[in-house]
């Protein structure tokens, strides 16, 4: 489960931030302005954004004004070091050139502190209690038993991604899936199923649709880590 640094950049020109990046074994995503990132921002959960001072499509300032009150994300501006607008929004300014060592002593902590946010939706308390403490080591895992519970959370605070047993007592797998990517865009590709026992024709032409988001019951904790690390790469 590897660290999203997502890089505003219109023409591709920061090496240096790649190189920081490749080093600390971060993945880096590429955007072109504030509406390719945004897309990012919903569908690839980035930890860091990094950005210009200014922007091809809106106002660099408003824009980071608008994500500092909406997400968690640790907020980059390469920019004027001295300019007070920006540093009251960043979390850190990076000034031309680039200072390397600044942006690698800004993303060290995400190295270890990065926690993923797991949604698991279980009925059964017991198993759903064995995974949570399974996972615990890694992951900021909650537990809902229903699927429109697991909409509901959802919808409150965004997710990295959802564990879902496979037969629900209010929606079944295909509707679960069409409603998560509903609430949150993105999140589908990053749900797993556990099944268990028989799979019915319908069903198994829901799974062929979703290769790799599904896990057999019973399983041990290695295979429910590299499912899920699977989707998450």
């Amino acid at each position: 489960m590897r660290t999203v640094v997502l890089v505003v950049d219109e023409d591709e020109s920061y090496a240096p931030i790649r190189r920081v990046c490749d080093a600390a074994g971060f993945v880096v995503l590429h955007a072109q302005d504030a509406a390719d990132a945004t897309v990012h921002l919903q569908h690839d959960s980035p930890a860091v954004l990094v950005m210009p001072r200014r922007l091809p499509d809106r106002d660099a300032l408003v824009w980071l004004a608008q994500l500092r009150h909406s997400i968690r994300n640790v907020l980059i501006v390469v920019g004027d070091p001295g300019d007070p607008v920006v540093r009251a929004g960043a979390d850190l300014v990076l000034g031309h050139p680039l200072d390397e060592r600044a942006l690698a002593n800004a993303l060290q902590p995400l190295r270890s502190t990065r926690r993923l946010e797991l949604l698991i939706v279980e009925p059964d308390p017991h198993l759903s209690v064995v995974m949570q403490r399974w996972l615990a080591v890694e992951l900021d895992a909650s537990v809902v038993t229903t699927g429109h519970r697991a909409i509901e959370e959802l919808r409150k605070r965004k997710h990295d991604a959802v564990l879902a047993e496979f037969r629900l007592p209010d929606m079944d797998a295909a509707e679960l899936h069409a409603a998560i990517e509903t609430a949150s865009p993105g999140l589908g590709a990053r749900t797993l199923f556990m099944i268990g026992g028989f799979v019915a024709n319908r069903s198994q032409q829901f799974l062929e649709r979703i290769p790799g988001q599904w896990i057999h019951k019973p399983f041990d904790l290695a295979r429910l880590r590299a499912a899920l690390d699977a989707l998450l790469e």
